[in-house]
């Protein structure tokens, strides 16, 4: 091994990563690998989403490379909205440019993909264009990690392939745990960067794995293709439990790829992925040996079986499912022994020495499969499917393995068809007994259900409700919904569990139509054809204040000094416009007015008006009480230790103020204030007095408060909107809706919260307010999470029916989210939609909704 060579110790060996200007072998390079050079400034972003733990990005002139030996090679990379443009070079010539740009952003794509290439040595090259596609902000390229891969030359047939096995190549630090519970006694488990490959020629291939309580995410690939992501938690621990089932595959060479992807559900506590073993299968049909002919099983309209000494009588044909040694729909023949064993199927399995032995089952299905122990001491049985034999089967292994898929077979025509297992009395020169065995028989079938009716739908504020009937189908396992906006194309929305009919579809763009279709599927994975598709509107957009400073009318009433302005206050009626000349007012200002929908009051004044209180410990700048349809907008309010308080009123509009150097909150909607607006602000430097009150925006009041301000009853400061407020420098919430409040929107709002207190404040925006919308706002720096969803615990029934869609979050703590659910039992929507980028788990702890 050279001075310049890499080594990382695998489970299966060692792989050799040659150092600078060395080839690199088949395997998956990570960033920062050394077998990556870089040029430029290449910077490194850390985040569970991509391979490997991290991308890196690349922001001017620049480029990454990889010499390499192998016949194929792929880059993997991000891409967003504000990706450009990369060149893409092999060999020295530039073979394509790729652009990276996605109106939403996409992991671990494969940006480029070189198909076959001539054997010997490569050298691909990803350079910075500063280029970029129209619609994307940036010209940012992204490398996340590099797969050389070569030619299949060492295909391996059907049969059970335990981890460890030679034929199975591994990359990453894969450990073997010992455990009689696993086949072939052991399972590999990697808990960082690597996948495991295992090139076969056959028909048909299985995953078998652990599952536990500290299991990740795996995503599984077939000839190059990702073709499942799958999610290895469960509550309880299982054993060889299929995690992957490829399904009948063309006869030939295929490649199956099991890879780590660093990511978990949000109930496991770990990322580890498991393999137990690969199991390949080949239903392509055997010729009848010369010496076995396929007459040697009983005549097919013999319908009598003894078992020990008594008789079974099958008459009964199955549909799909699993038909264990139990079933009463497989009949037997010859003396066969039942033995219960926990590691079978159904609890027990059946085994026969007896020279007559045979097992039938009568089905309706398009496949079926032969389950069963294999071991030292098992003989050779023979399969026949519509008394036609088609293989004979091998049972033996060196050591005992359980629910081995023996046989299967696919493709058979709808219909009726009978399955025979008979014992041959041969064997493999190995073993050393003749025994047959049964643990179950599993049928299949490829016929779809009948289309679904199509779903009903009626819009709402939040979105588009569906609920949709039964399928008349029998089996019906799961649905999938795809929606189509306008006259485009359909994209799937979620798959549903049989008694989940029904979703609120979140997210969508307003007064606009929506198309959708819902398909069935059955146990054995067979999707039907959609339902006819059914058509509505989402409801136009809320009606937003326009109460702007830009847009304030003729003054009726002009001020210049703290003396007119209290009296232009005290005068104000329907109409009344105030405007304040530049200069310093001081604070502590109320009103208490009136106005209309058709004639509100207008308070105006410029950023040089500033309503300054001179003393954080004490006042406000403004407060509104018993008041409607009041406009305050444009001016400074600062040095007060409140903002602005509005109080027990209707459609008041605070907008495009500059509010800072507050005490506590800058502006507070409080006592039954509602259909209100706070909109275009500029808020900062709250909580100087006390940082536990030091929010931004804050919407009714917290329950300890309520027998103050709202007779001991819950504040319903409802229906009020957050929009499009820039708000940073604050000790606590940017923005927090309390319990009692309802119906809300918090819309596009920009927030820097490097300030916020994480002793009392854990977040951007709190909602413990029920049925808000929270969407497309921008947070950067969070104590914890970006936004946060809480189900009070002192008041019962708050906190649950809010909406979060399209929000972007950067740089929250390392163990936190985007958005964070903090019970199950809201009923919160979270959109796919959101994001995260910077530090951070990942934009949700719950499952979301596309």
């Amino acid at each position: 091994m050279g001075a310049n060579a890499v080594v990382t110790a695998l489970a299966s060996g060692l792989l050799l990563v040659p150092g600078p200007g060395a080839a690199s072998p088949a395997g998956t390079y990570e960033n920062g690998s050394p077998a990556v050079s870089t040029s430029g400034s290449w910077s490194t972003v850390h985040s569970g989403y991509d391979s490997g733990g991290s991308y890196i990005r690349l922001d001017s002139a620049g480029a990454a490379e990889i010499t390499f030996t192998g016949s194929s090679v792929k880059w993997v990379s991000r891409t967003n909205n504000y990706a450009g443009i990369a060149d893409v070079y092999l060999d020295g010539t530039k073979v394509q440019s790729v652009d990276l740009y996605s109106a939403a952003t996409a992991y671990r794509t494969v940006a480029f993909d070189s198909g076959s290439l001539p054997d010997g040595q490569h050298t691909l090259r990803i350079a910075h264009t500063g280029q970029k596609n129209s619609a994307s902000t940036g010209s940012n390229i992204f490398l996340d990690s590099v797969i050389v891969e070569d030619d299949p030359t060492d295909a391996v047939g059907p049969g059970t392939y335990e981890n460890g096995a030679a034929a199975i190549v591994s990359s990453g630090p894969w450990s073997t745990v010992t455990s009689g519970q696993d086949s072939g006694g052991s399972a590999g488990r990697l808990d960082s960067v690597g996948a495991a490959t295992l090139t076969f020629t056959g028909t048909g291939v299985t995953w078998l794995t652990r599952m536990n309580d500290y299991a990740g995410i795996a995503e599984v690939f077939l000839d190059g293709a990702r073709v499942k992501t799958v999610d290895l938690y469960s509550e309880a621990p299982k054993h060889r439990t299929v995690a992957f089932d490829s399904g009948a595959l063309a006869a030939g060479t295929h490649t199956l790829r099991i890879e780590r992807t660093g990511l978990k559900g949000t109930q496991s506590t770990g990322k580890n992925i498991f393999l137990d073993a690969i199991v390949v299968e080949d239903a392509t049909p055997a010729e009848a040996p010369v010496d076995a002919p396929a007459e040697s099983v009983a005549p097919a309209d013999t319908a009598a079986r003894t078992l020990g000494t008594s008789a079974v009588t099958t008459t009964a044909v199955t549909t799909a499912g699993t038909q264990d040694s139990t079933s009463g729909a497989l009949g037997w023949t010859g003396k066969w022994t039942q033995h219960t064993s926990s590691r079978d199927m159904g609890g027990s399995y059946r085994v026969s020495g007896d020279a007559s032995a045979a097992v039938r089952l009568s089905f309706t299905g398009t496949g079926v499969k032969y389950v069963t122990r294999t071991d030292h001491y098992s003989g050779i049985a023979r399969v026949l499917i519509d008394g036609r034999h088609v293989r004979d089967v091998d049972l033996y292994t060196a050591t005992r393995k359980d629910q081995q898929t023996v046989f299967s077979a696919s493709g058979l025509s709808a219909g009726t068809h009978t399955m025979v297992i008979e014992r041959t009395g041969a064997k493999n020169p190995s073993s050393t007994g003749r025994d047959i065995s049964l643990d179950a028989l599993v049928v299949t079938d490829s016929t779809p259900p009948p289309a679904p009716a199509a779903p009903s739908i009626s819009a709402n504020r939040k979105g588009l409700a569906l609920s949709w009937a039964t399928s008349t189908a029998h089996d019906v396992k799961s649905y999938k919904l795809y929606r189509a906006l306008g006259s485009g194309s359909y994209s799937l929305v979620q798959a549903f569990t049989p008694s989940q009919r029904s979703i609120l579809d979140v997210g969508l763009n307003a007064n606009a139509s929506y198309s959708y279709r819902l398909t069935a599927i059955d146990s054995s994975g067979n999707e039907s054809a959609r339902s006819a598709p059914a058509t509505a509107k989402t409801v136009p957009a809320p009606t937003v204040s326009t109460g702007r400073y830009a847009k304030c009318p003729a003054a009726t009433m002009s001020v210049s000094t703290r003396s007119q302005l209290a009296t232009a206050l005290t005068k104000a009626a329907p109409g009344s416009v105030i405007k304040l000349a530049a200069g310093n007012y001081g604070g502590g200002f109320n009103i208490a007015k009136r106005g209309t929908k058709e004639k509100p009051i207008w308070i105006c004044g410029p950023r040089t008006a500033v309503l300054d209180g001179g003393n954080v410990h004490a006042g406000h700048g403004v407060q509104i009480t018993n008041s409607s349809h009041v406009v305050l907008t444009g001016m400074t309010i600062k040095n007060s230790k409140k903002g602005v308080m509005v109080v027990n009123s209707t459609a008041i509009t605070v907008s495009d103020l500059s509010v800072t150097s507050i005490g506590e909150e800058a502006i507070h909607l409080r006592t039954h204030t509602t259909d209100s607006f706070v909109m275009g602000n500029v808020i900062s430097r709250t909580g100087l007095r006390i940082a536990q009150y030091g929010e931004g925006v804050y919407i009714g009041s917290d329950p300890s408060n309520w027998c103050n301000f709202s007779g001991c009853q819950p504040d319903r400061s409802n229906r009020n909107s957050v929009l499009y407020n820039t708000i940073s420098k604050t000790t606590a919430e940017a923005i927090e809706a309390k319990p009692g409040s309802q119906g809300g929107l918090i819309k596009g709002n920009t927030v820097e919260g490097s300030l916020i207190n994480s002793s009392f404040s854990t977040s951007w925006i709190s909602v413990s307010g029920n049925d808000y919308i929270v969407e497309r706002n921008t947070g950067v720096n969070s104590p914890r999470d970006g936004i946060k969803s809480v189900k009070v615990t002192t008041v019962a029934g708050w906190g649950v029916n809010n909406v979060f869609v399209g929000n972007s979050a950067t740089s929250v703590r390392a163990d936190s989210y985007g958005v964070r659910i903090t019970s199950k039992y809201t009923n919160a929507l979270v959109g796919c939609d959101n994001t995260l980028s910077g530090s951070g788990m990942a934009p949700t702890n719950q499952g979301c909704q596309k």
